[in-house]
């Protein structure tokens, strides 16, 4: 019976591995010239050096970056502060012009 893509593909992974096990781990030059010339993106960058902070047993909070989405509660607080801000500066207007 022949084997599947998925097969193959996880055989190679397999022996590839193996390789690098007995490598000691380290890659080839021609890999490592290889992923220092393939760019990634920003997203991609960030959820690997996510990954790796887990690893290496960081605290959650500690991996969270400036332009990370908010949670739901923090931005319906800060939706909340901001339209109460702007009705106090309605309503100071109000006063001055009466």
């Amino acid at each position: 019976m022949a084997k599947t893509r998925a097969q193959r593909k996880a055989e190679r992974r397999a022996r590839e591995a193996e390789e690098r096990k007995r490598s000691g781990g380290h890659e080839s030059p021609v890999e490592a010239q290889r992923e220092t010339q393939t760019g990634v993106s920003g997203d991609v960058a960030e959820v690997e050096a996510v990954e790796m902070g887990i690893a290496a047993g960081a605290p959650e909070s500690q991996l969270e970056t400036p332009d990370a989405p908010k949670p739901r509660s923090a931005r319906r607080a800060e939706a909340k502060a901001l339209k109460e801000n702007e009705k106090r500066k309605r309503e100071e207007q109000k006063r001055r012009e009466s």
